[in-house]
């Protein structure tokens, strides 16, 4: 069903910053005017790379604060000016120039620490492989995405993740694992009270029930999900469910009712150059064309959809995607190989350690043992000889006895 790029709630927390007052953005041209702080600047710039209405102008004032923050040597701003690079190439559709600038943006973070930034990255990664269709790599890298949030105890986060990466089992034919997912979702956002999340989560089980042929609980969810954006005047996300209600007629066949949502769609989204989408909606209005047995306007269709698509869908770029992963692949591999030598060559010092610290108290105690030993020795010894000695004069003595009396018993005989 959700074959066009559904947004991940970091890039819509962009996206409706965006919206914001025209007073809030002139506040912030003004300090890039009237301040040479590099600081202020930076941070002004980084404001004033999301919440530009056309992408190119995103990536004008991104790379401005880039600049700024390469000479600060800021390698958690660099990082996160990378992220918005990130985004304003891929809502462009240039998917190489996206891949590259969120893996500099991990090589950045990870060094920082930044783990809520860094969970943000590794979703806009697993969104990228999801759109090349890469499942594999967008599981891994929403794991370890959900890996930060569950750590984070950041259940917005938490909640996000359960919604994006049901879309890649939604892709993967996996229905049931899709709509655990977007419930999960759900009953965070509810208590959260997180109302965009909560539209989200409507509208991801609103593409299941499509696909399962359940069309009036679908329309319920869609409608449910749009009027919950109306409300918060997000205009992305209002076009994405026009979308999403054309896809539904579409598939009921109430073809008059599909081409009025998708074109409501694309009244939303052409001035902010939403290629992809674009190329989606262009796509859908010339089936309908088709089924409507009005050939030329399906001909113009087509035409403009697959003018949008060779925009975005180059060989080259898919292939670039797929080098720069291979390149951030080795890399982790390099470093894990790395950690675990690190960790091979500690324990072979504690091990080298601890045995020259049993021969040191192997020759310790054998010294001792042996001056213990040689002491013993000397002492009996010494009572040998004291022995010796008193046994000498024991005989020396009974000998000068025995001879006082001889001479005592020769005196007595004289005398008689």
């Amino acid at each position: 069903m959700k074959n066009y790029c559904l947004p991940v709630f970091f890039f819509l927390f962009f996206l409706q910053t965006a919206l914001a007052q025209q007073s809030e953005k002139d506040s912030l041209f003004a300090i890039t005017r009237s301040t040479k702080n590099l600081k202020i600047l930076q941070d002004a710039y980084y404001h004033l790379s999301f919440m530009q209405e056309n992408f190119d102008d995103n990536l004008v004032y991104g790379r401005k604060g880039l600049a700024i923050s390469e000479s600060l040597k800021d390698s958690l701003a660099i990082g996160k000016f990378f992220q918005n690079l990130a985004i304003s190439f891929y809502f462009k559709g240039m998917y190489d120039s996206t891949a590259s600038y969120y893996y500099r943006s991990v090589e950045m973070l990870e060094r920082k620490n930044a783990y809520r930034e860094l969970a943000n990255t590794y979703n806009g990664l697993a969104k990228l492989f999801r759109k090349t269709g890469n499942y594999e790599r967008a599981h891994q890298f929403y794991d370890k995405a959900m890996d930060i949030f569950v750590r984070l105890k950041d259940r917005q986060g938490i909640s996000t993740i359960y919604n994006e990466s049901g879309v890649v089992y939604e892709y993967e034919k996996k229905y049931d694992a899709a709509i655990k997912n977007y419930n999960a979702s759900l009953e965070i956002c509810k208590q959260l009270n997180d109302q965009l999340g909560l539209s989200y989560a409507l509208n991801f089980i609103a593409g299941v029930y499509v696909i399962q042929g359940k069309f009036k609980e679908a329309e319920a969810n869609n409608l449910e999900a749009l009027a919950i954006r109306e409300k918060l005047k997000d205009t992305f996300s209002i076009a994405l469910i026009y979308t999403d209600l054309g896809a539904l007629y579409l598939a009921e066949k109430e073809y008059n009712k599909a081409e009025a949502s998708y074109l409501k769609s694309i009244e939303l989204i052409a001035p902010k150059n939403f290629t992809d989408l674009m190329m989606i909606n262009y796509k859908e209005l010339s089936k309908i064309a088709t089924a409507k047995n009005e050939p030329q306007q399906a001909l113009t269709y087509f035409k403009k959809s697959s003018d949008l698509k060779d925009s975005i869908y180059k060989i080259s770029s898919v292939k670039q995607v797929e080098e720069l992963s291979a390149k951030y692949e080795t890399a982790e591999k390099e470093k894990q190989i790395q950690q675990q030598q690190f960790e091979i060559t500690k324990r072979n010092y504690w091990i080298t350690g601890f045995i020259i610290l049993i021969i040191l108290l192997t020759a310790l105690g054998f010294s001792w043992y042996r001056r213990y030993t040689l002491k013993q020795q000397s002492k009996l010894q010494s009572t040998i000889i004291t022995q010796q000695a008193l046994a000498t004069n024991a005989v020396i003595e009974a000998e000068e006895n025995e001879r006082k009396e001889l001479r005592a018993t020769c005196m007595m005989a004289s005398a008689k």
